[in-house]
């Protein structure tokens, strides 16, 4: 997404069952090893807001070909489309939901699998060029990318310790779209968790349920503060832009702006 793999996604991996979810993490790499080959199956997304886009829709990758057509039957009510007998593919096993995609949204999909090795090549050099270049800068907190490590910058994102930098994040980022660089403060407005939904158990209009369903045993609650580390990320962070189609005139341009606000701040 917009930083570096986490160290404790191999571990974690290694549990039977492990899926990983990368769906703007195309070509990102931890310890040599693509992100998505780790666990057991990777998950991408083809929507129009990802490196790649078929219009919707996403894609698994996978090396266990049992999994394989136990996932295809999943996207597709449990239907067995490989069997030779027409009365075999009703033979539900499972429940499942219906979420294939159509043949012309998968033909645009693999038509653009040709272009992601450029697509993520561009990112990776945009956003190493817009690190190196704001690197010193005191207070700004930039992705760090360590090595055998790879970032594909589905965006920019850098965060502002308001103590070092002399000046809050939303106030930085006010002025950095004085300078005219687009941005966006955090990236989410709160955690999911704080969503009303979860605050105020209000999933299904007239009952706690799933939250305090009686077939689960216990109640579930969601609070401000369950997840510190996260509020302070979304609390501290500015998120820019990244595409393979800017140049390094705007990596130039943004670098430019960004160490004017910061100067301007850390002196007065």
């Amino acid at each position: 997404m917009f930083r570096p793999p986490r160290n404790e996604t191999p571990g974690q991996a290694r549990a039977k069952g492990e899926i990983v979810f990368c769906a703007q993490s195309y070509l990102s790499y931890y310890k040599g090893r693509l992100v998505g080959t780790i666990g057991d199956i990777g998950c991408f997304s083809l929507n129009d807001f990802k490196h790649i886009s078929a219009g919707d829709g996403g894609m698994l990758i996978m090396k266990d070909e049992e999994l394989y057509y136990k996932a295809f039957r999943f996207a597709d009510k449990n239907y067995d489309r490989f069997s030779d007998d027409p009365m075999a593919m009703r033979k539900i096993e499972f429940l499942a939901p219906n979420y294939r995609m159509n043949e012309l949204t998968g033909a645009v999909a693999l038509a653009q699998l040709d272009k992601l090795d450029e697509i993520c090549r561009k990112r990776n050099e945009y956003g190493e060029k817009i690190s190196e270049g704001i690197r010193d800068l005191p207070g700004i907190h930039i992705p760090e990318v360590k090595e055998g490590n790879k970032n594909s910058y589905w965006f920019y994102m850098m965060r502002i310790n308001e103590k070092e930098a002399g000046v809050s994040r939303d106030e930085f980022s006010k002025a950095l779209a004085a300078e005219g660089v687009p941005n966006q403060p955090g990236y989410i407005p709160t955690c999911v968790y704080e969503y009303d939904l979860f605050l105020n158990k209000n999933a299904c209009p007239g009952s706690d349920c799933p939250f305090g369903c009686r077939h689960y045993g216990r109640d579930i609650s969601y609070y401000r503060g369950l997840c510190p580390t996260a509020e302070e990320v979304l609390n501290t962070a500015i998120r820019l832009s990244v595409s393979e189609f800017y140049t390094d005139i705007d990596a130039k341009e943004v670098i430019k702006a960004i160490r004017k606000v910061s100067e301007y701040y850390s002196k007065k």
